[in-house]
C-alpha cells in the first residue's frame, strides 16, 4: 500500500516540478527537491515500520515491537484479553502508528496498530491497558491464555 503511495507522491511531485520549473528560481527547485526527498524518505520509513512490527510470545512474555514503542508484558500479569474493533479515530488519525492513545470507555491505552479492523484489548494488572492488532486476533488471544 505504501509503495503505491510513494509512487503516487513521486508522480505528483514530478508533474508539479515539470509544470512549474520554468517559473522557479534555482533555490526554489532545490527546496522543492529537498521536500520531495523528505516526503519519500518519510513514506519509506513508515513502510519499514509497518513491516518490522512484531507480536511474539516468548518465555511467557508478550513482546510487541515497533520502531516507536516496545511492549513487554509477562503473561501472568494479563487479567483479560478481548477482541475489539479499532476505534474510528485511531483508524483515521493513528493508522500504522504506535503510542499512547485515548480510547473512549477504556482510557489511555498503549497501542501498536498495524491492522485497521480489529485487534486485542489487553487489560493488565495495575490498570494498564494495551491495544495490539495482530493479523489473527482470535488465534493470538488463545496463545495469550496458555
Amino acid at each position: 500500500m505504501y509503495v503505491f503511495m510513494t509512487a503516487f507522491v513521486a508522480v505528483v511531485f514530478g508533474t508539479v516540478l515539470c509544470g512549474t520549473a520554468s517559473l522557479m528560481t534555482y533555490w526554489e527547485i532545490i527546496s522543492f527537491l529537498l521536500l520531495f526527498a523528505f516526503v519519500t524518505a518519510l513514506l519509506g520509513f513508515i513502510t519499514f515500520c509497518y513491516y518490522e512490527t512484531k507480536y511474539v510470545i516468548r518465555d511467557k512474555v508478550l513482546h510487541s515491537w515497533s520502531p516507536f514503542i516496545v511492549i513487554r508484558l509477562p503473561l501472568k500479569e494479563i487479567r483479560k484479553a478481548e477482541r475489539t474493533r479499532v476505534p474510528m479515530h485511531l483508524r483515521v488519525g493513528a493508522a500504522l502508528y504506535s503510542g499512547f492513545f485515548y480510547i473512549p470507555n477504556v482510557g489511555w491505552t498503549r497501542s501498536i496498530i498495524t491492522n485497521l479492523n480489529d485487534g486485542l484489548l489487553i487489560y493488565a494488572k495495575g490498570g494498564r491497558k494495551y491495544l495490539i492488532t495482530p493479523s489473527n486476533p482470535d488465534k493470538f488471544a488463545k496463545l495469550l491464555k496458555r
